[in-house]
């Protein structure tokens, strides 16, 4: 099974991190991560506690097509991996981005590019693959 791990930096507004995995040339892909503040894994306002989880796509009813999910997150379900920008748009959700900047100048710090960078994790990444976040 293909890995992917995510080492983060809390924040007081949002959780930033960095997404990475291996390509098919024995390289390394990095790529932005965002998800929102750590509050005790309460849901819909907390990313999901650090560890290690099998992610796997399936039908996601809200977005209506196959998506990326984490399977297995204590008192936590739907949590998917989704083209995001803001944290604001977050309710538990991790976000993938190319860089992560400012976008909309309001002090706070998004993801740029995220469907560039999912397109990019999926293709190296495929339907399923362990997820190790610290």
């Amino acid at each position: 099974m293909k890995k992917a791990y995510i080492k983060r930096d809390y924040k007081k507004e949002a959780t930033y991190g960095v997404f990475f995995f291996d390509d098919d040339k024995g390289g390394v892909v990095s790529l932005a991560s965002l998800e929102l503040p750590w509050k005790d894994n309460a849901n819909g306002v907390s990313c999901i506690p650090s560890g290690k989880y099998k992610v796997k796509k399936t039908y996601s009813p809200r977005f209506k097509k196959q998506m990326w999910e984490v399977l297995n997150v204590v008192d936590r379900a739907g949590i998917r991996l989704h083209p995001v920008n803001y944290v604001r748009d977050l309710e538990g959700c991790i976000g993938l981005g190319l860089a992560i900047e400012d976008i909309n100048h309001d002090g706070i710090f998004d993801i740029s590019s995220s469907k560039t960078a999912f397109a990019i994790a999926d293709k190296y990444l495929g339907d399923e693959f362990e997820l190790t976040i610290s």
